[in-house]
Order: C-alpha cells, then structure tokens, then sequence
C-alpha cells in the first residue's frame, strides 16, 4: 500500500529524490531559526547570512553553463544509451559528448580558482570595515571560501550525469549532502561553533561530492581522455558561446539583484538587522527552491522533448510544472504563517530573529513571482536561446538599485517592498515573451 502511494505521487524515482532533497533544504530555514535564536546572537547571526550571501558569487562565475551542459547532454543522449559504465550509439554523438564534458570540467576549474580570489578580495573589504577584530570572522570565513570553492568544480559532472537521464543518482547524492551537512550545521551550532559552524559543516558536501565522482570513476575518465583530437566535432563559439553568453548576462543580473540584500543590509544598517534580513531570506528560499524541484528535475525530459518536437507533451509538462510550483507556494506559505503563530504564542523571542510579518511576506511573494517562471525559462533554453536576457538585466539593475535606495531610506521593509514591486512589473512581461516565443515556434 505504502510503495502504490509513493508510486502514484512520485512515478519517477528521481521526482522522489528531488523532492527529498529539497524539503530538506526548505527545512533549514525554519530549523535554523530555532537554533539560531537559542545558540547565536544577532551579530553573529548577521555575519553568519552574509558570509552565506556572498557564496552565490559562484553561481556569477558559473556563467549559465549548468543548464547549458543538461540541454546539450540531453541532446546526444537520445543518440547514445548505457552499456555498463560506458556508452554506445551514434559515434558523432558520443565525440561531442566528450567535447561538451572537457570543455565544463576546464571550465569549473578555473572557475573554482577566480572565485576563492573575488569572494577573499569581496569579503575582506566588507567585513574589515564594521569595526569588529578581524580574528572575529576572518578564519571561519577562509574555510568557508575553500570548501566553497572545491564545490564550484564538482559541478559539472553533476550535469553531465543528469543530462545522461541519471536523475535518479543525481539527486539522491544530493540529498544525502543536505542531510549530513545540515545535521552538520545543527549540531556545531547547538555546541557553540558559532561562526564556524557553517564553514566546518560544509566539509560534508566536499565528502559527498568525492564519492559521488569515485563511483562514477570509469565513466567520467572515459568521456574526458582523449578529446582533444576530436575538438572538430563541436564548433564552441556558433553553439555554445552565443546561448552561454545571453544566459551569462541574465543570470548574473539575477544573481546579483537577490544576492544584494543581506550584504547591502550589513553595510547600512549593520551585522543585527543583516541577520534578520539574511535569515528570512534563507527562509523564504527554502519554500520556492522546493516549488522549482519539478522544473529543474524535468529540464532533462524538456530538452529531449524539444530536440524530438512532441509538441503536445512540452505543453502538458509546462502547464504541469507551473500548476505544481504554485500549489507547493501556497501551501508552504499557509504552513508557514501557522508555524509562525506556534512561535508566537509559545517562543516569541524567536520570531525576534527574523524582520517583521509584513517585510517577511513581500519578500515571499517577491521570490513567488521570480521563480515559479522556471518552467518557462528552462523551456526557452531547450530550444538553445535565450530570450529573458534583457528582462533579467532589466530586473536585475532595478531590484539592485531600488532596494539600496529603499534600504537607506525604510530600512528592511523598504527593501522588501521594492523587490516586490519590480517583480510584480516584469512578470506580465516575461509571460508576454514566453507566448511570443510559443507563437514563433508554432507551439501552441
């Protein structure tokens, strides 16, 4: 009885997995506000979220190619299928294959190499100037910066597997890396590791990540030798470097646009309300990075799809995945609100470590209108373009600017307003481009 539920809600094993993973990353906001509350006070708390904030540099550095690497793996992949660790099929399909996976491995590693020097320069200019002795972050936010960066080049051979249709395998690793690092992160908080405890929990995901690799040892050396005699089959600057560029521009606006909350709040208003800010930005990103746990998981399936032109089941997946990341919003956010009147009636110094109930709730609606267009986004991108690019710079330098200016002048909730608004402005427009897109396409 028990296997035909989960069967029936999840008919696939990777859709189980993802979800895992993701509930349990949307977890360790309400969990950590607990812990949190009991173990940090606000001024740590207020550093801890911006050394967390500025790790999103990597995703800067990472330029787009995630998605790229899926889209154009699950392109060769109708081509090619599984033979033990190795893979047979169409031979052009397989060089090209090996051309995309060299070309993502270089790539992160040297990405890996420019982020631990921009987030050290980054976060020594920041921290130095809040008047607080160096000794207080500068260690725990080193080991933070290393174990961060070591990450950043295991990236791509996670996308490589799951644009292999290996969804299963990736996001079951993927769960066991929030689990071990958030009971990490708990238990060094609940002993008094203060500043320290996100660094050292971090050490888990690098574990993780190395016998993710290990165990796919064979795979990974097979697909990486010899590429270079075979460069020929994959023209980089008319296939990828046009798509990666466009995606490039829009995601750093993106990035940067949500990125800028806590550090802005930190450097005007100081590390107690960067702590407020900071916590209920982890909180409010754990909800609707579950909502977007069907997209991401489907960007494999989208692509095949896209590449076969099966018109009528793209349709009925977009509608699916849009349908699933608004009810997984709504429902969280009625979850949410009772959690909230449990801490009030019983723990109310908690709530004390999160800004108010009205900044709390324009930040959530906020992040709901940015990210339940994954499904749109993720099926543009599958007909290898990118038409959000000049949206996203457009939001990007608003959000940036109005929230600084909104900041200065009304503190967190002037922030949280701003950020409401301009997403409020660019949704209707990014729908526009979506059905314009369609209509191009004859997709309708």
């Amino acid at each position: 009885m028990f296997s035909f539920l989960i069967n029936s809600i999840f008919p696939e094993k990777a859709f189980f997995w993802g979800f895992a993973e993701k509930i349990s990353r949307s977890i360790t906001g309400p969990i950590s506000l607990i812990f949190v509350a009991i173990f940090l006070d606000l001024k740590s708390q207020g550093y801890l979220f911006t050394f967390i904030s500025l790790l999103t540099i990597k995703f800067v550095l990472e330029l787009g190619l995630t998605q790229i690497i899926i889209t154009f793996v699950a392109y060769e992949k109708n081509s090619l299928s599984f033979h033990k660790f190795f893979l047979k099929g169409k031979f052009n399909s397989y060089l090209r294959l090996k051309n995309i996976s060299r070309y993502s491995i270089h790539w992160f590693f040297w990405a890996s190499i420019i982020y631990i020097l921009i987030i050290n320069l980054i976060g020594y200019f920041l921290f130095s100037n809040s008047g607080d002795p160096i000794s207080y972050w500068l260690y725990p936010f080193l080991l933070l910066c290393l174990f961060s960066s070591i990450e950043i080049f295991f990236i791509p051979f996670y996308a490589i597997k799951e644009g292999l249709a290996e969804i299963e395998k990736v996001y079951k690793f993927k769960f066991f890396k929030t689990i071990f690092f958030l009971l990490a992160y708990l238990t060094f908080l609940s002993i008094g590791a203060g500043l320290w405890s996100f660094s050292i929990a971090y050490f888990f995901n690098i574990f993780i990540d190395i016998i993710f690799i290990f165990k796919s040892r064979v795979f990974f050396y097979s697909i990486y030798r010899n590429a270079k005699v075979n460069k020929i089959r994959l023209n980089w600057k008319k296939e990828i470097f046009p798509l990666q560029t466009k995606i490039a521009i829009g995601a750093v606006s993106g990035i940067l646009s949500f990125s800028i909350f806590t550090p802005f709040s930190f450097s005007l208003l100081g590390p107690e309300v960067a702590g407020k800010v900071g916590l209920t930005l982890a909180i409010v990103t754990g909800i609707s990075t579950l909502s977007v746990v069907p997209s991401l998981i489907s960007s494999q399936r989208i692509a095949s799809l896209v590449e076969k032109k099966e018109i009528k089941k793209l349709n009925h997946l977009i509608f699916r995945l849009l349908s699933i990341s608004i009810i997984i919003h709504l429902i969280s956010l009625a979850g949410l609100i009772l959690f909230f009147f449990f801490l009030k009636s019983s723990f109310p110094f908690i709530l004390d470590k999160v800004v108010d109930p009205i900044s709390f709730l324009y930040f959530f609606f906020a992040m709901m209108l940015s990210l339940i267009s994954s499904p749109f986004s993720i099926f543009m991108r599958a007909h290898k373009e990118e038409p959000l690019m000049w949206l996203s710079v457009f939001t990007g330098v608003a959000i940036s600017l109005s929230c600084y200016f909104g900041m200065y002048y009304n503190g967190a909730m002037g922030a949280a307003i701003a950020y409401f608004i301009i997403t409020l402005i660019s949704f209707p427009i990014l729908l526009k481009i979506f059905f314009d897109f369609k209509s191009r396409y004859k997709l309708n």
